[in-house]
């Protein structure tokens, strides 16, 4: 079986060994004569899921291992990371303190910007969830790029597939045209969505599809459309109890939190007052 690798062997070097094996696979699925062709996509569809999702641990470990060898921030002072974080253009639009959990959240995200990896943001109400999406957007490769906020809790469930991936005319009453979704018109950009522990069961598989095969369908439509977009999401709420409460999906859960960052509530900031 072509997955079975030494669970030691976790080097880029054996990760690339593994997609080119999928790559193979795939290439001779295309091919195949004692199967039928609703098989065969079938195949190739989870075959293409499973190198996307290797592709996406390779990035992981990258990021974890070039994180681990950055010389330790503990050592420096508050205002000597605030300091460094400004001279390195560290893209931040506003003014941030020097508490050190704020410090670490923008450290993570200065190191999570340039890989592309999803990002998940936790924090109370009004602690700058949004602002710290645009932050990983402004130092990322796509800075130039569509970024699309979407406040997942305030799309009623009847409307949110249409909102988030778009419909053709006469998909239901009142469609009178197409229309493109937020991923659509995030392509090549990010899509930030906020609120996210507020989506709907039948809404979280839609997006996990989303993310492991980088592709939508609009409300009304057989066509596959591919879509190349970021995907920053933040919540005020704890996903993990969620999930194991049955509220929220794990396997999303562990999706979208590839990059985890915390911010710290406004409470525990207030040095930042006499910056506003």
């Amino acid at each position: 079986m072509i997955v079975d690798q030494d669970p030691g062997a976790s080097s880029t070097v054996s990760y690339a060994g593994l997609i080119e094996k999928i790559e193979i696979l795939r290439s001779t699925l295309r091919w195949a004569s004692k199967l039928d062709r609703p098989e065969i996509e079938k195949l190739l569809r989870q075959a293409g899921a499973l190198r996307d999702e290797v592709m996406q641990r390779s990035h992981k470990e990258r990021f974890v291992s070039a994180a681990a060898a950055e010389p330790a921030r503990s050592d420096l002072s508050r205002r000597q990371r605030r300091k460094a974080l400004i001279e390195r253009s560290f893209i931040f639009e506003g003014a941030f303190g020097d508490n050190p959990k704020l410090l670490e959240a923008l450290e993570t995200a200065e190191k999570a910007a340039p890989t592309g990896l999803p990002v998940l943001i936790d924090g109370e109400s009004g602690t700058g969830k949004e602002l710290m999406a645009r932050v990983i957007h402004a130092n990322g490769d796509r800075a130039d790029r569509p970024f699309v906020s979407v406040n997942c809790g305030a799309i009623p469930d009847n409307l949110l597939e249409s909102e988030l991936f778009g419909h053709c005319k006469g998909a239901f009453t009142g469609a009178v045209h197409d229309r493109k979704g937020k991923f659509e018109s995030a392509h090549t950009g990010t899509i930030f969505l906020d609120e996210i522990g507020e989506l709907p069961l039948p809404g979280q598989v839609k997006l996990l599809r989303v993310l492991e095969a980088h592709e939508i369908q609009r409300v009304g439509s057989d066509q596959s459309i591919r879509v190349d977009t970021r995907v920053v999401a933040a919540t005020n709420r704890n996903l993990r109890k969620l999930s194991e409460e049955g509220r929220f999906r794990e396997d999303l859960f562990y999706r979208l939190g590839v990059i985890h960052v915390t911010l710290p509530p406004l409470r525990e900031r207030k040095d930042e007052i006499a910056l506003l």
